[in-house]
């Protein structure tokens, strides 16, 4: 069909533009019948199957994983780990993770709920009510601070992983996995980092984010750093970081980025016509997406798989976690923005560093603009956006509860700035997003002491556990922490293509690669204000870089 952009009612060739589009609604069909309510494509057609050149790419990616394994002579999965130091010994050629290291370290596991894999879970403790469980008066180790004093002052945060209490364990090799799903109580510390020293090293604000307290079960004791022992206060930190790595993998990670994005991208291709401006621009922002979605479903969220194997819930239990989190994101309350306010995190006087609020906004501003310069190209009134049939049919089938069955999309789009809104979500979403809970992986699950898939014995009772090995009886068995270290390296590897840069058969208009080469230009920038952000940072905060980030979620 013709190649020229154009919306519906300017193109001259309707009739050509009409059959490409019934011939799609036929290749491309909703089914919620996979994990009822979740939209997922039926059949994936050929033309969306990997390339060539993405397989080839890929499997040199991860050629070191292979050669890592043999170098660790891993004889044998079955045999035991017996010390902490058997799970470093599997990284022999491939580069340790930052949380090899540090793994242990109070400031290590706060700064995590900012930076780590997962900054999608604290949130700001906002008055008395709201506290997690019953605890007041001073703060041990930051008197004469008191947790009233705190919350007024908008410095106290929570994880709160009991909305996972449903899950009761999976097996392993015949034995019991667990899941704790603990509380837990952070402060922004003004006065831990001496003044004059922050200055000195040039450090973001003057503070930083500490632990004060967990809370393992409902009505359980409360762990502080100062009236628990040594080995019960990281036993206590281990099930916060088994709570946060399921939460990560099951609802940041699948559910809000893999699995949200799929019925937009189903959409596109049955609603627009291939010369249609959103559909040339959303194409790139959706490569792939199917085919790796359809990849998980067959080796990772299957029977035997992956997440049946290695997560503490049965496959059951963690695709309910799954679906319960698709069922509360909404596309207008996951605006970076608006999420990050929704937790309390927006107010940068109460907590200077969150480097994912950082770079995050930084990016979404970006995107904004871009997408509203481009779209403006095309789109030179509301009411151009209004008659555009294509795009309200769109917005038919998403709002369809029988296909995309997406919450809070408005049934008409009917201005520029609510289209432009829409599409920006959708790009951040499949890049900077999936790029923040995707790439960091590597970093902070490959060793698995640091985020535990699941518990492998039942949480012990304060003082039981005496010998620093005793923690290996909760930790995963060499099998797992094998299997572990190697999806962990396979989903962050490899990098198919970069945020802002795009294929030359991708826009054929010259007005088009104005915008995007404005918008690569800002990229560049945004680069360099992370790159500078992080020379101040405690722990760099690498995966919102712009060189780091896909344009789609192909990986």
């Amino acid at each position: 069909m013709s190649q020229i952009v154009s919306l519906p009612k300017n193109d001259a060739n309707k009739t050509v533009r009409k059959n490409a589009i019934i011939e799609n609604c036929k290749n491309y069909n909703f089914t919620q019948s996979y994990l009822p309510p979740i939209p997922m494509l039926e059949n994936v057609p050929q033309s969306e199957a990997f390339s060539t050149k993405y397989l080839a790419d890929r499997v040199l990616a991860t050629a070191g994983l292979l050669e890592n394994m043999a170098l660790a002579k891993v004889r044998s999965v079955f045999d035991p780990f017996n010390h902490i130091d058997d799970f470093e010994s599997l990284f022999v050629s491939l580069p340790k993770p930052i949380s090899v290291s540090k793994w242990t370290k109070n400031t290590s596991f706060a700064e995590q709920r900012l930076s780590g894999s997962n900054p999608m879970k604290i949130r700001r403790v906002l008055g008395k009510d709201d506290l997690p469980f019953a605890i007041s008066g001073a703060i041990a180790g930051y008197a004469p601070r008191t947790i009233e004093q705190a919350i007024l002052d908008g410095q106290l945060f929570v994880t709160d992983y009991t909305d996972m209490a449903f899950v009761k364990g999976g097996k392993y090799r015949g034995h019991s996995k667990y899941l704790p799903t603990p509380k837990a109580l952070f402060l922004w510390n003004n006065t831990h980092i001496d003044a004059a020293l922050s200055q000195l090293m040039g450090l973001e604000g003057n503070g930083q984010l500490v632990p004060i307290a967990i809370q393992i079960k409902k009505d359980a004791l409360i762990y502080t750093p100062y009236n628990s022992t040594e080995m019960d206060w990281l036993i206590a930190k281990l099930c916060v970081q088994i709570a946060d790595a399921n939460h990560h993998e099951m609802s940041s990670h699948l559910a809000r980025t893999h699995f949200v994005v799929e019925p937009f991208a189903i959409a596109t291709k049955r609603q627009f016509a291939p010369n249609h401006p959103l559909s040339i621009l959303l194409t790139p922002h959706f490569r792939f997406l199917f085919a790796n979605n359809q990849l998980g479903m067959q080796v990772l969220i299957n029977k035997g798989g992956i997440v049946e194997s290695t997560l503490a819930g049965t496959l059951e239990e963690s695709l309910e976690i799954v679906t319960n989190s698709y069922k509360d994101w909404s596309i207008k309350n996951s605006i970076p923005g608006t999420e990050i306010k929704e937790r309390g995190m927006d107010n940068k006087n109460q907590l200077p560093h969150y480097p994912y609020r950082d770079d995050s906004m930084l990016l979404w501003n970006a995107i904004s603009q871009f997408v509203n310069k481009y779209l403006s190209l095309y789109y030179k009134t509301n009411q151009d956006v209004k008659d555009d049939t294509e795009l309200q049919k769109w917005c038919d089938d998403l709002n369809d509860p029988n296909k995309g069955n997406v919450k809070d999309l408005p049934a008409i789009i009917d201005t520029l700035e609510l289209l432009t809104e829409i599409i920006s979500n959708l790009i951040f979403t499949s890049g900077p997003q999936h790029a923040a809970v995707n790439f960091s992986q590597y970093d902070y699950m490959a060793f698995a002491p640091n985020m535990p898939l699941a518990a492998y014995c039942p949480i012990p009772e304060p003082g039981t556990w005496k010998h620093p090995d005793d923690i290996m009886q909760l930790l995963p068995t060499r099998e797992q922490a094998v299997a572990q270290l190697k999806t962990a390296k396979i989903l962050s590897a490899y990098h198919y293509d970069q945020l802002g840069f795009y294929n030359a058969e991708d826009f054929k208009d010259d007005n088009a690669w104005t915008v995007i080469k404005a918008f690569q230009l800002e990229l560049r920038g945004i680069e360099m204000t992370i790159d500078a952000r992080n020379k101040k940072r405690i722990t760099p905060y690498e995966f919102l870089k712009p060189s780091e980030i896909l344009n789609s979620i192909s990986i």
